[in-house]
């Protein structure tokens, strides 16, 4: 939580800030500010020359020489310090004392240059007032944001509160769609079971199942083989009269998709053949082969119908009485459902909720209230107001209530 004390600080030092400035004049601040800045370089390089120009520090000429030329540097740049600031006086950018002062200061450092030193602190205020004018106003701002952003959070979160404890719940309704959910789960588990027999029987067997069944009306991927419109039964004639896969189921074909010709015709001499009628749809066998994984026959919400239903009641052991059911109540399942996703929305509220007090909202809520109406008031009277003073009194004392 945002602490008071140093909000109010803040703020004090702020207006404080804002009045010295405005007492002073933006104007002038920055003339004298840029003037100190000025005479501060002054004051560094008249210490640096006296560094320079004791004994142990001069080695030859050429240093003395140097030495000397930025000397006389420097004492003209004190006599243009002398005439601009003397100039910036007659146009009352920089109030006379201040003037008088900054003159009277760069005339000590020839002889007295402690004492200009001691006297630039004086300075130095300005510089360190016009970086806090600058720089204040941002820490306000950002102060601000910090503040309604504790508002507005907390507003909403007792608003989310109060709106929790508005919400009721058909509790009947959840629980029919949790059983419903239950029952779709059993379906799955049913429909696992029923695709694992189909792929355990022999390819001629499987191919006859899918044309008779017709299950490519119900998601089985479809078989794609140009030029023959009776491709069913070209593989069942193919799976049927060939002795070598009597056998043969669709996971032990796909074993002989990656078989070289060699160890291919040592098992099977009717390679070319093999080529021509497997091979060539080895991307459906494939899919068949996976066939739990795609969207044959599976349930959900959006595929609910009645053909559905009649394929599971006809074809699926022991779906009949769970399709009946579903059957009975199929115009309830999407209120049911909206009931339901309506109470897992409530209760994951409730538990991320529970971590707040309502009280303790309503007081946190108060405080950044009281906080806003500090940072955006001129009035400094709040800042004698105790610490240990309760928010209501605070609030009634801040505005002389």
């Amino acid at each position: 939580m945002l602490d008071e004390k140093n909000i109010i600080s803040l703020k004090k030092d702020y207006v404080n800030i804002k009045s010295k400035v405005d007492e002073i004049g933006a104007e002038s601040l920055d003339a004298i500010v840029e003037a100190s800045l000025w005479l501060k370089n002054i004051l560094n390089e008249s210490e640096s020359l006296k560094k320079m120009s004791e004994p142990q520090n001069i080695k030859d000429l050429g240093q003395k020489i140097k030495l000397h030329k930025r000397s006389k540097k420097l004492q003209k740049e004190i006599h243009i310090f002398k005439a601009t600031i003397s100039n910036e006086m007659k146009k009352q950018t920089i109030p006379s004392d201040i003037g008088n002062r900054l003159l009277e200061t760069v005339r000590l450092i020839k002889n007295k240059k402690n004492e200009a030193l001691s006297e630039f602190e004086y300075f130095e205020s300005f510089i360190s007032l016009q970086e806090k004018s600058k720089r204040y106003p941002d820490e306000i701002e950002t102060l601000k944001s910090k503040i309604d952003w504790e508002i507005n959070k907390t507003k909403k979160l007792i608003h989310e509160i109060n709106n929790l404890n508005t919400i009721t719940i058909n509790n009947e309704n959840v629980e029919k769609y949790k059983f419903y959910l239950a029952s779709i789960e059993k379906l799955f588990k049913l429909r696992k079971k029923y695709i694992s027999s189909l792929l355990q029987l022999n390819m001629a067997e499987l191919i006859n199942k899918i044309k008779t069944d017709s299950l490519n009306e119900y998601g089985l991927p479809i078989l794609e083989w140009s030029n023959d419109e009776n491709n069913f039964d070209t593989l069942y004639i193919f799976f049927k009269t060939d002795s070598f896969f009597s056998n043969i189921d669709i996971f032990k074909l796909s074993e002989m998709f990656d078989y070289t010709d060699e160890r291919l015709a040592h098992i099977y001499p009717e390679v070319l053949n093999f080529k021509k009628i497997i091979l060539t749809n080895q991307l459906w066998f494939e899919r068949i082969k996976n066939l739990e994984e795609t969207s044959f026959i599976k349930i959900s919400d959006k595929t609910l119908s009645k053909e559905l239903f009649d394929f599971y009641k006809k074809h699926v052991n022991g779906a009949e009485e769970i399709i009946i059911e579903f059957e009975r109540n199929l115009n309830n399942i999407s209120i049911w459902k909206k009931e339901y996703e309506k109470n897992v929305e409530y209760e994951n509220d409730k538990k991320r909720l529970s971590n707040y007090s309502l009280p303790v909202l309503e007081k946190e809520l108060q405080h950044y209230i009281h906080l806003k109406e500090i940072i955006d008031s001129e009035n400094l009277d709040f800042i004698d107001v105790p610490s240990d003073v309760g928010i209501i009194t605070k609030l009634r004392s801040f505005f002389k209530i």
